[in-house]
């Protein structure tokens, strides 16, 4: 049963959805390019302070993590953990990507070997919007799936697992509605995988 309600959770989202992002009315933004972003200072363990809505697992998933790491010094590996808890029950989820750097410092193409990905017209998927590289990191996309319909991914990451959403301001900068975000529990049941 278990495993069925992870299936429709993903069979729900790809129908409704061209990517991964709740769908929201309204145009995509311009993303920031960091020009002076350090990619080897993103490597390490990052985790998941808040988020906005996604159309998979909420609101029954937690201990998010993402894990970057290097290739060849312009691409990286993205390992993405979460743990969905439902009935009682904990089931540890991780997705390996590969993040391919862009003419844009900080802005990625992220896919998933071996699985659907959402389309891609060869843009960006993946953008690092601000960081300091030691406390926080804001993460973002946008995809416009309709003239008047966007996909959007905000991810407010910390090398703390209980550290502070310090993304508000980059992401009220690019239309983000910071008080609908969902903050990620991170308590004492948390297994991080890897």
């Amino acid at each position: 049963m278990f495993t069925s309600a992870i299936l429709l959770c993903v069979a729900i989202s790809r129908v409704m959805s061209q990517g991964w992002g709740k769908p929201e009315v309204g145009t995509c933004p311009d993303i920031p390019v960091m020009e002076d972003f350090d990619i080897s200072k993103v490597y390490g363990r990052w985790y998941d302070v808040a988020h906005n809505h996604w159309l998979f697992g909420e609101p029954s998933i937690c201990c998010v993590t993402a894990d970057y790491s290097e290739i060849d010094g312009a691409d990286m590996a993205s390992v993405q953990s979460e743990e969905l808890r439902v009935l009682g029950s904990s089931t540890h989820l991780q997705v390996n990507g590969v993040a391919q750097h862009t003419d844009n410092p900080g802005q990625f193409e992220l896919y998933v070997p071996e699985v659907e990905n959402p389309p891609s017209d060869g843009t960006s998927n993946y953008n690092f919007i601000a960081t300091d590289y030691e406390n926080y990191a804001c993460v973002y996309d946008c995809m416009q799936v309709e003239p008047e319909l966007m996909e959007v991914l905000a991810f407010a990451l910390s090398r703390d697992n209980q550290g502070e959403n310090l993304c508000k301001d980059a992401f009220e900068a690019i239309g983000v509605v910071v008080d609908e975000l969902v903050y990620t529990v991170h308590d004492d049941d948390c297994t991080y995988g890897l």
